[in-house]
């Protein structure tokens, strides 16, 4: 037993609740930093939000009933072709990269947020053990406490009287001693 009857646990586990509460403070400030973007990421990001739009369909639709009215206009079938076909081409080697850079870059995120997760779980861990260390003096404290509760009122009585008796003799020395 430490001071006051408390466990000397007490002093431990209070230094250690300060700890996990400073970190758990510092956890809560943990924001995922999400640097300023390129202009190159910003494009990927437009593209590939606009390829995926009603706006995107029509340009595209447009785009193609354009290049076969060409034929209309006495231009060679196999240059329309040629020309569609390079251009279809092109612009699916460039939102393949810009889906990619998009898909690397969630990725990034994924991995920020799963080692916050893993932060937090060693947290949830710790705090699990001190609410474990807690209960168990907790435990102790209130079967101490039981036991003197249980000891026969007679007894208690009988440990006072000789604390008084053995206090009365020393106050008899002290006075003694004085004169």
């Amino acid at each position: 037993m430490g001071n006051r009857g408390f466990p000397t646990g007490a002093k431990r586990r209070s230094k250690s609740q300060a700890v996990h509460q400073e970190e758990f403070k510092r956890s809560k400030e943990v924001v995922i930093s999400h640097p300023e973007k390129s202009i190159l990421d910003r494009l990927s990001d437009n593209a590939t939000s606009w390829i995926g739009s009603t706006s995107s369909l029509l340009v595209h639709t447009l785009f193609f009933v354009g290049i076969f009215s060409l034929y209309f206009l006495h231009v060679n079938f196999d240059a329309i072709l040629l020309i569609l076909t390079t251009i279809v081409s092109l612009e699916a080697i460039y939102l393949a990269i810009f889906i990619q850079r998009a898909v690397n870059r969630h990725q990034e995120n994924i991995d920020d947020i799963e080692e916050s997760i893993d932060d937090i779980e060693e947290d949830i861990e710790d705090i699990t053990e001190d609410l474990d260390d807690v209960q168990k003096e907790h435990d102790d404290i209130s079967n101490e406490t039981v036991k003197k509760l249980e000891q026969p009122l007679d007894e208690v009585v009988a440990e006072i009287r000789e604390s008084l008796h053995e206090l009365v003799k020393e106050i008899h020395l002290l006075k003694k001693e004085k004169k």
